[in-house]
C-alpha cells in the first residue's frame, strides 16, 4: 500500500510540471502565497526531497519525507548569526565545562 502512495505522489509531482508542488507545500509553512514564492535547489532521493523557497527577501529551506506527509521549512540563518547548538552535529557542539 505504501509503495502505491509513493508512486502516486511521484506521479502527482511529475504532473505538476516542476516546482508547482513545492510552491503549494511551502506556502502555508512559510507564510507566503504561491504567487510570491520562488522555488530553487530542488533535490530528490528515493526517500526525501529538499528545496529552497524564497519570498519577500527571506529564504527558507524545506524538506519532505518520501510520502510528503511531513514537510518542514526552516528560515535561512542570517550571515554571522550564531548557530543554535541544536543544529550543530554532536562533534561540533561546544564543550561543556568540567564539573
Amino acid at each position: 500500500m505504501k509503495k502505491i502512495i509513493i508512486i502516486g505522489m511521484a506521479a502527482l509531482l511529475a504532473a505538476c510540471g516542476g516546482p508547482t508542488a513545492q510552491l503549494h507545500l511551502s506556502a502555508g509553512r512559510i507564510g507566503c502565497s504561491t504567487k510570491d514564492i520562488v522555488i530553487g535547489d530542488v533535490e530528490s532521493t528515493s526517500h526525501s526531497e529538499t528545496w529552497s523557497a524564497a519570498c519577500r527577501g527571506q529564504v527558507w529551506f524545506c524538506s519532505a519525507n518520501d510520502d510528503f506527509r511531513e514537510v518542514v521549512c526552516k528560515p535561512q540563518l542570517k550571515p554571522g548569526a550564531p548557530v543554535p547548538t541544536s543544529m550543530l552535529p554532536s562533534s561540533a557542539a561546544p564543550a561543556q565545562p568540567p564539573n
